[in-house]
């Protein structure tokens, strides 16, 4: 499979040299990343994306709603991941909460200031790189694993899962895009993956490259482990309120966009219930997608950049006729 021939974020682990200090490896993840920012061309306003690019117009629509559980289930049924969450996070008191931060981390890298991006990519990388220890045994005969936050082919996986549900719930809500479209957004995607330390050399080249990566990880590349399965039973109860009260919506979106085999890992099942609950709502959204305008069909935050924007070339404006400076003066 050939591969975006862009410089890879850090040494081989076959490399025999030194390993960086971890502020010259974090200095030296920005650097490459501001590089790629400056090759976009676009102002800080507007952020890392054109306003027009697929990546945002299909990531900010209320679709990715119904690819939200599957996602953040299925990053934690990657044994590294999911061990990683149990010992550094209060997952068990505030599972939502952790999920949300998550989407609120994806929505500042795409839809925020170029400096705000570059701002969320320095806090993933220096909280990740404090993340690390032991998976143990889960069965007899089975060694004890070594985990990093860090592991560019984790980071790899939780970017996977983010753009595959892009693609997921605009499904579920019955949008039949062209593959041009998808292909475009899955290219767009790739500088979105950067922010996440997701080394260049090991990304899918092609979408459909990508989903032979993502649909061999699902079949067996994924291992729900003691700890994964803690998080995931905490995430469809909700932890606490208002989320616990939702906790059976949480486990019915869970259960019914989970693939068959993660699953029979988790031991959970469909049932009539789960399909009930899920089945109307997904119903009433495509419902409503068909029959409302595109621009109540998507997240507010989409508007962001082009608002901000028109108010700096207006700032911009006011300066160089001195308006701005004079309307605050005593």
């Amino acid at each position: 499979m050939a591969v975006p021939s862009i410089a890879r974020l850090g040494p081989r682990a076959d490399q025999t040299s030194p390993p960086d200090k971890p502020d010259a490896a974090l200095q030296r993840f920005l650097g490459q990343l501001r590089t790629l920012v400056d090759q976009t061309g676009l102002t800080d306003a507007m952020g890392i994306y054109p306003n027009d690019a697929e990546f945002r117009r299909l990531g900010a629509s209320i679709a990715i709603a119904f690819a939200a559980a599957r996602a953040l289930i299925l990053q934690v049924a990657h044994p590294s991941i999911g061990q990683g969450v149990y010992d550094h996070s209060d997952f068990e008191r505030d599972p939502v909460g952790r999920g949300i931060r998550t989407f609120l981390g994806v929505f500042m890298i795409g839809f925020g200031r170029q400096r705000e991006a570059l701002w969320a990519a320095e806090k993933i990388y220096s909280t990740h790189r404090l993340i690390k220890g032991t998976i143990p045994p889960a069965r007899p005969g089975q060694k004890s694993r070594r985990y990093s936050a860090l592991d560019p082919h984790a980071s790899l996986w939780v970017w996977a899962t983010l753009v595959e549900g892009i693609i997921y719930g605009h499904q579920e809500l019955g949008n039949r895009l062209p593959a041009h479209r998808i292909e475009q957004m899955y290219q767009e995607s790739k500088l979105f993956a950067r922010f996440f330390n997701v080394r260049a050399s090991i990304i899918p080249e092609t979408w459909s490259d990508f989903q032979t990566y993502f649909n061999n990880m699902v079949d067996s590349g994924l291992e729900v482990t003691p700890a994964g399965q803690a998080v995931a039973d905490a995430l469809v109860k909700g932890g606490k309120f208002p989320y616990r009260q939702a906790g059976w919506a949480l486990r019915a979106f869970a259960v019914e966009t989970l693939p068959p085999s993660v699953r029979r890992q988790l031991g959970w099942e469909s049932r009539r219930q789960t399909r009930l609950v899920y089945g109307t709502i997904r119903a009433a959204a495509r419902a409503y997608v068909s029959a409302a305008p595109e621009s109540l069909t998507v997240f507010p935050v989409v508007y962001a950049p082009g608002l901000r924007e028109a108010a700096d070339e207006l700032a911009a404006q006011l300066d160089s006729l001195g308006l701005r400076r004079s309307a605050f003066a005593s």
